[in-house]
């Protein structure tokens, strides 16, 4: 590398002939540009566009997802809470009043109780009983009810809740078992 003085007293460096720039002096350097072009700002709308689409499509799975598990969460929600009252009542049956014929569980619940009887109507669990009262739905937004009583006192049911169909389930229906015993008395 060599030092050349120029004719008016400025140096400038050159290597094997091929002049170099003085930055301070070179006119086209980027930093003292005032505007951009046109297709810089194109592929800056461009890359922002993608980014943007990226984050929207990440955002609209998750409330998707989100949705499935909320729905899903409701539906065991309200399956459990009719094992619990279904439980609860025949927590106090009587075993020899005790019938499970097609999809029903009847029993009474003392000897001169009226009979409680708890069926599937349509996507309704439903409680009713023979003195009258208005039947009362204890669940709703079923696919099953399945009830089997066996000579012991063993009550198993079987409930499977119905998704929502404004979601598109990938996995089967919530399904949830329980068995009772009924006192003998």
């Amino acid at each position: 590398m060599k030092n050349h003085d120029s004719s008016d007293g400025r140096s400038r460096r050159r290597i094997i002939g091929i002049k170099l720039f003085n930055h301070r002096n070179h006119r086209n350097n980027w930093m003292t540009q005032r505007g951009v072009t046109l297709v810089e700002v194109l592929m800056t709308v461009l890359i922002m566009a993608g980014v943007s689409g990226v984050f929207y499509s990440v955002s609209v799975a998750g409330d998707r997802l989100w949705g499935r598990a909320s729905a899903q969460m409701t539906a065991i929600g309200n399956t459990q809470q009719a094992l619990n009252i279904l439980g609860g009542d025949l927590r106090l049956a009587q075993l020899s009043t005790l019938s499970c014929p097609s999809g029903t569980v009847k029993f009474r619940q003392g000897t001169a109780t009226p009979i409680v009887t708890y069926q599937r109507i349509g996507a309704n669990l439903v409680r009713s009983t023979d003195d009258g009262q208005p039947a009362r739905t204890v669940a709703s937004g079923l696919s099953l009810f399945s009830p089997t009583c066996n000579t012991t006192g063993l009550v198993t049911v079987t409930l499977a809740a119905t998704p929502d169909a404004h979601y598109d389930y990938q996995s089967s229906a919530p399904t949830l078992q329980s068995s009772f015993w009924v006192r003998s008395q």
